[in-house]
């Protein structure tokens, strides 16, 4: 359900950068809510996809 909303934002904004960027941030949120290793990998992954995404 996450991934659908933050893709339907970036084809909006048409900023994949800003979009990636949010998501990290949630993923990071819940990361933090419930710990756990699944979500401490997510929440990586997030941060380097949006990193990815900002330097282009």
């Amino acid at each position: 359900m996450e991934v659908l909303k933050i893709e339907e934002m970036e084809e909006v904004s048409g900023g994949g950068c800003y979009t990636a960027a949010f998501g990290a941030v949630i993923a990071t949120g819940i990361a933090v809510a419930f710990p756990n290793p699944a979500s401490g990998i997510g929440a990586a992954w997030s941060w380097v996809t949006a990193y990815e995404s900002c330097i282009q």
